[in-house]
Parts: C-alpha cells; sequence; structure tokens
C-alpha cells in the first residue's frame, strides 16, 4: 500500500487531536480548543469525585460566562466551599481553585 506524504501529515494532525483529548467549543477568546482533563493520579486530601465530565470556571460563574475549561468524569476533587449551584474545589496539585457544578460532584467512595 502507497501513501502519499500529505496523506501521513493529515493523519498526523488528527491523531494528534484524539491523543491529546480534545474537545471542540468555544474557549471564550473566539473560539478554538479545549483541553478536558482525565482522572489523573489520586489526591490524596480529595473528598470528592466529579460524576461527569464538567466545566470549570476560575473565577465565580456568572450568567452567561464561559468556562475556562472542563474537567473529565472521575477527577478527584478538595471541595473547600460547598455552595447550591457551584461549589470551589481544588484539582491536583492543590494549588488550582475553580468553580464546578455541585450537581456534577460525589463524595468519594
Amino acid at each position: 500500500m502507497k501513501i502519499r506524504s500529505g496523506s501521513l501529515v493529515l493523519l498526523a494532525a488528527l491523531g494528534a487531536g484524539v491523543v491529546g483529548g480534545c474537545t471542540s467549543g468555544d474557549s471564550g477568546g473566539g473560539g478554538g480548543t479545549k483541553m478536558v482533563a482525565t482522572q489523573g493520579p489520586p489526591y490524596k486530601e480529595a473528598t470528592h469525585v466529579l460524576t461527569k465530565d464538567s466545566p470549570y470556571y476560575l473565577s465565580n460563574p456568572a450568567n452567561n460566562q464561559a468556562p475556562d475549561g472542563m474537567w473529565g468524569k472521575g477527577t478527584q476533587v478538595l471541595v473547600t466551599t460547598p455552595m447550591a449551584a457551584f461549589s470551589k474545589v481544588k484539582i491536583g496539585d492543590g494549588k488550582t481553585e475553580a468553580y464546578v457544578p455541585t450537581a456534577n460532584i460525589d463524595p468519594k467512595k
């Protein structure tokens, strides 16, 4: 089978999007690609887990505000400020704080 070099470039570009875990969507800056963080190594101080892919906001979310990104289902978080609609959480290194929909988090089992 003979593959032309242009096809290889296209295949490589498509593969990079799949391997990188990208999803397309509005990044708040005129469109583009957002990374979806998937479940990483266990966060030793985590109290909760995301029950589905969830948007996160680095500042308290306002009406019609685009999310700053997405965290994947199964991501472990430490709830620092529980609230009705959005709870403030820490993720991963314990330094990154953001707001996620409270409906999308459950206590860790």
